[in-house]
């Protein structure tokens, strides 16, 4: 059984290295046939490379794709963080006046049932804030289920996206964290400290639904969608600064005094596309282009976000990211691999404006972990023996 988990464990390092190691190459390549910083012979032995493996150069490695701005305002997500502590508190506190749990205890020095105990009331409180602040959201701001990051049509693409996404960032991510371990200091996760004072097969199965299922809901929905989600909208904001703190309800297309007045449709603005790199970007675009002819690219919306670079892109990921790993500041080194890892995220979410991929990313890591968790205190010391 242990040789078998090694084995296991072997096999997926080396499959996560060359499917991250293949990716990696071809997100080079197409940056190197791309840019205009390298000769025109590397740039096309680049683009002669991607043709061999049926990839457009042009192509994005993800494409964007087209959003309103999200609904809610600097009010939801303060309202979220206040009703996510008060919870924590009171769920302690009836706890604890129940006598299911010691007010005062110690984490480390809890029973294995009262350890148990806790990561239910954890979980059940972080499901129970997205249970009540997503519905609050949407009635308050109109928020469709697109806006907070689903959307079933495209959950295939997304699965792979997220796949793709964990090959490319747990090396890095792994090895950066390996090195701080070593040269810093050790990493000290609470869940991971709590199961390696109290190994317990059931403890490890509730520890495992905590770590890859409901945190990485609970965290995509919350830095991923809800604050970078707001931090892209402030990107591209032109109205005035109180509809960023507390919201408008100018989100439903508005009409004109052209409909008001005659009924009509107004004339849609259109907009003209002439470079490859740019139509490539918009799935709406036309499919290719004649020399250089300029065609009609796509209509323009004002209710939709415009398609974020530079600094724009940016900064709303960094800010998010930052946010992301300082909340992890107590697990020792962990919260500088992890500002990789939010980035890498953060990316996916903005490009896409959908959750599955960023979460498909995040349960794969934590569930990777996890096994890592379960081989170091099972295999690894009986085959020291």
């Amino acid at each position: 059984m242990i040789q078998a988990a090694i084995g296991v464990a072997g096999l997926l390092i080396m499959l996560i290295l060359a499917a991250g190691s293949a990716c990696w190459t071809i997100a080079f390549l197409k940056l190197v046939a791309t840019s205009r910083l390298v000769p025109e012979a590397v740039a096309g032995l680049a683009t002669r490379l991607l043709a061999a493996l049926h990839i457009k150069p042009y192509d994005p490695l993800v494409r964007w794709s087209p959003r309103r701005p999200v609904p809610w305002a600097l009010v939801d997500l303060v309202g979220t963080l206040v009703v996510y502590f008060i919870g924590i508190v009171a769920l302690r506190v009836l706890l604890g006046q129940l006598g299911w749990l010691p007010n005062d205890a110690d984490e480390t020095k809890l029973s294995l049932g009262d350890k148990k105990l806790l990561v239910w009331a954890n979980m059940g409180a972080s499901l129970g804030l997205l249970a009540v602040a997503l519905p609050l959201i949407a009635l308050r701001t109109g928020a469709a289920w697109r806006d907070f990051g689903f959307s079933a049509r495209d959950l295939w693409t997304d699965l792979k996206l997220g796949l793709a996404g964990f090959v490319m960032l747990a090396p890095p991510v792994y090895a950066i964290q390996g090195v701080l371990v070593y040269f810093w200091k050790p990493s000290k996760h609470p869940l991971m400290e709590m199961f390696k004072e109290s190994p317990d097969a059931s403890f490890f199965a509730v520890l495992f639904v905590a770590a890859a299922v409901i945190a990485p809901i609970f965290e995509e929905l919350v830095f991923r969608v809800l604050l970078q989600g707001f931090l892209e909208k402030v990107s591209g904001f032109r109205g005035p600064a109180h509809e960023l703190v507390f919201g408008s309800p100018k989100f439903a297309p508005q009409e004109t005094p052209l409909q008001a007045t005659t009924g009509q449709s107004p004339v849609a603005e259109i907009t003209f596309l002439s470079s490859p790199a740019v139509l490539d970007a918009n799935p709406y675009a036309p499919s290719a282009i004649v020399g250089e002819q300029i065609v009609p690219a796509v209509l323009a919306d004002e209710n939709e976000q415009p398609v974020l670079r530079g600094p724009f892109a940016w900064l709303p990921i960094g800010i998010s990211s930052v946010i992301f790993a300082l909340m992890h500041y107590s697990h020792g080194p962990d919260w500088v691999p992890l500002i990789l890892l939010a980035a890498g995220m953060g990316f996916l979410y903005q490009r896409t404006h959908r959750v599955v991929p960023s979460l498909v990313v995040h349960a794969l890591l934590n569930s990777l972990s996890m096994f890592g968790l379960w081989l170091s205190i099972y295999a690894l010391p009986e085959l020291g023996q």
